[in-house]
Parts: C-alpha cells; sequence; structure tokens
C-alpha cells in the first residue's frame, strides 16, 4: 500500500490530505462529478472517494486523474503560498518534464519525470518514446482559473484532449500542426489559435527550430464551463 512519503521520495511536495483536497477543488471548477472522473480516469468510484478523502494511492493513479482533469502531478503538489492576486514563476531547467510516455515507450521513466537535459529530451522524443514534455508555469493566483504551461513537441497525444473552458495557444519555435475539431491549423513562431477548449484538440511536429530542437507552444487556459 503507498504511504505517506511515497509524495516525497518522489520530489513532490505536499501530502496526500492536501493533493486530495486540490484534485477536489479542481474537479468542482471543471464541473465534474466523481463517476464521470472515475470513468474519465479508468478507476472506480470509490478511488475517486478515498483521494478526496486524503487517503494514499499509488502515483500511479494520481497520474491517471491528474490527467482526466487536464492537470499534472507536480501542479497540484506544489506548495500553496497565502492568499494573492499576483503569482510569480521564475523558469528554470528543473521543471521539465515528461507529459506522457507513448505506448511504445521503453525510456524506465514513469510519466511526470523531470528531464532538464534538452539533449536528452531531444532523445527520448526522437525515439518516439515521449509525446512531449511540458513546463508548467505555476503562477495561478488564489482560486484563479487561469493556468499556463510551455509544451515541447514531439507526437500527438493518443487521445485529443477536452475539458471546460478556453484555452490560447502560440507557437513559440519551429512549427507545429494543431487539431481542433475538424480543423487543423499549422503554426510557425509567433502564430497563435484560440479556441473553446471542450473541442477534442492535439497538436504535432511539424518542424524543428533552427537548432535542431522540437518546436515549442505556449499553452494558456482558462478553466471551467462557459457562462450561458
Amino acid at each position: 500500500m503507498p504511504t505517506r512519503a511515497d509524495l516525497a521520495s518522489q520530489g513532490l511536495h505536499g501530502t496526500f490530505e492536501s493533493v486530495g483536497a486540490r484534485l477536489r477543488d479542481l474537479r468542482h471548477a471543471r464541473h465534474v462529478s466523481i463517476r464521470e472522473l472515475a470513468r474519465l480516469a479508468s478507476v472506480d468510484k470509490n478511488t475517486i472517494l478515498r483521494i478526496e478523502r486524503g487517503e494514499p494511492v499509488s502515483s500511479k493513479v494520481l497520474n491517471s486523474v491528474c490527467a482526466a482533469l487536464n492537470t499534472v502531478l507536480p501542479q497540484v503538489t506544489a506548495p500553496v503560498h497565502e492568499t494573492s492576486n499576483v503569482s510569480h514563476f521564475q523558469t528554470s531547467p528543473e521543471n521539465w518534464c515528461i507529459v506522457f510516455n507513448t505506448l511504445r515507450s521503453r525510456s524506465g521513466l514513469p510519466d511526470f519525470t523531470q528531464v532538464p537535459d534538452p539533449v536528452e529530451r531531444k532523445r527520448l522524443g526522437g525515439l518516439g518514446f515521449v509525446y512531449g514534455f511540458m513546463q508548467n508555469h505555476e503562477c495561478s493566483i488564489t482560486n484563479g482559473t487561469l493556468q499556463a504551461a510551455v509544451v515541447e513537441v514531439y507526437e500527438p497525444y493518443r487521445i485529443p484532449a477536452s475539458h471546460p473552458g478556453e484555452e490560447f495557444l502560440m507557437c513559440l519555435t519551429g512549427k507545429v500542426n494543431v487539431h481542433v475539431g475538424e480543423d487543423n491549423f499549422i503554426l510557425a513562431a509567433g502564430d497563435s489559435v484560440t479556441f473553446r477548449s471542450e473541442l477534442p484538440h492535439n497538436f504535432e511536429l511539424v518542424e524543428n527550430d533552427p537548432n535542431g530542437f522540437a518546436p515549442k507552444i505556449l499553452m494558456v487556459w482558462i478553466e471551467g464551463a462557459p457562462d450561458v
């Protein structure tokens, strides 16, 4: 059975109680029921209830639940600071982590492993072991709905994302193909697209940057169902 030391052993902050509370708040913000979240995460309803009560579960289960809520485990385990209307994030190579391994991955690295070395990220992505890498910008204000990350793109994820809210993508380097519903948009550096994020969406590499590294996109999204 997982223990309360498991999070710390993976270099993650927080406790199962704090993680459970943040996942519950995130589920409410996305207007997702316990039953629906269990279905999306491929776990049973009792597992979601256990998580939200702060009971220990494996990191594999937590990763699945985070993915179903369109977030990553390091995001929900990051330290919570006092109530603030301003939040600041300072970039660091250590912030880069694997988003998801591909089905054919033989890297031996679990999802959300930190990979600070860009050459190693290029190697893993070039071998087809990783869909992409993400650098979460953990600068959300208290009770805010705006989230941001930079994504290094290698392959489209096998299941397109879909969640309530709005999303803005801007290509920073290289060139990417963004799929939104039935539409495709080729974005070069400086190009952007905004869409309702309940539409299934995905993105894939079209062209590396001039130094041969994978393209990067800025991803900004607002959580929650649109007003009606």
